[in-house]
């Protein structure tokens, strides 16, 4: 019988014990002088955003929600191959782990139609926790949980008003409030990470600082989704995205097949979020299915684990029942 995943081995992961991609090595340039690719793209898109006019802002957020939904959407995918290899041998646990899964986010998109505002504070939340993961390895939590927040929460400085409507738009009237708790939160976890990059431009970790320096840039300086969608796009998804195939895949996957397994199921999700907002503009609709998307499959992303650990027990004890 194939053994399953085992509770710690994910755990490590979910720590933010991940692979790299070749844009975001932790390691310092071997020219000390050269500037890294991570900096270079980061710089380069966020000057290029920064350049436009204010009129071609609102075409730049909802070409940002098509680049979460292209580009960030399908590293989640890779839960596919966790289920599948976690259940090999045993097609009720496949089976048991697959019904958990969809399960989880049916409950999901559920609660955007019933809960919309509950539904935006608890994606949120979900969302920093497992943003937290990106920053783990640099060695402090509170790091982590700082910067998480902050990509999150600094449009709230200077776009409190744009950061309102958006939230109107994904969680109803009263999600507006949200941007209110966010611009008190902002300033102080953002200064705790500034703090955290100055040690670290001081500790000789120059690369690593300015990496971090214009992910917190990008969401402080552009409208509300585009920043985020920066982070999400360039940093977040290439890295886990890298992890998952480093990981998971093996001599026996066929990429092809995987990918179109991650295009097809992607492109499922996003047109049963899209059909679900008939009434509104389409370009309303690609903000509003790009940010409950994300947020469906958010949810059972980071309770594979949980959901995996409690299969395992469930079939441990009928093995000894045997």
């Amino acid at each position: 019988m194939a053994k399953l995943v085992s509770q710690s081995t994910l755990n490590d992961e979910r720590r933010g014990r991940l692979a790299p991609p070749f844009l975001f090595q932790s390691a310092e340039p071997k020219d000390p002088g050269s500037i890294s690719p991570a900096i270079l793209a980061l710089t380069i898109v966020l000057l290029f955003a920064l350049s436009l006019s204010s009129a071609a802002l609102p075409m730049l957020i909802v070409s940002a929600c098509v680049a979460l939904l292209v580009i960030g959407l399908p590293h989640g995918m890779f839960d596919y191959l966790t289920l599948r290899k976690a259940g090999r041998g045993s097609w009720i646990r496949l089976a048991s782990l697959t019904a958990g899964y969809c399960g989880l986010a049916a409950i999901g998109f559920l609660g955007w139609q019933v809960a919309p505002t509950f539904s935006l504070v608890a994606f949120i939340v979900i969302a920093i926790s497992h943003f937290m993961e990106d920053w783990a390895p640099e060695g402090s939590g509170l790091f982590a949980l700082a910067m998480a927040i902050s990509v999150i929460a600094l449009p709230a400085l200077l776009y409190s008003a744009q950061l309102s409507a958006l939230f109107i738009l994904v969680g109803g009237a009263n999600a507006g409030a949200i941007t209110d708790y966010m611009r008190l939160v902002a300033p102080v976890f953002g200064l705790i990470a500034v703090a955290k990059l100055i040690i670290d431009f001081g500790d000789g970790k120059s690369d690593q600082a300015w990496r971090n320096l214009l992910l917190l840039a990008a969401p402080l300086l552009l409208p509300p989704g585009i920043g985020f969608a920066i982070f999400f796009c360039l940093y977040h998804s290439p890295k886990h995205f890298a992890a998952g195939r480093r990981d998971l895949m093996n001599q026996h996957d066929k990429p092809q097949g995987f990918f179109l397994y991650m295009s097809v199921s992607s492109a499922a999700v996003v047109l049963c979020v899209l059909l679900a907002h008939p009434l509104i503009a389409m370009s309303e609709r690609l903000i509003v299915t790009a940010f409950q998307t994300l947020s469906l499959l958010t949810l059972p992303h980071m309770m594979l684990p949980y959901i995996m650990d409690k299969v395992r027990k469930f079939s441990t004890g009928n093995a000894r029942k045997r």
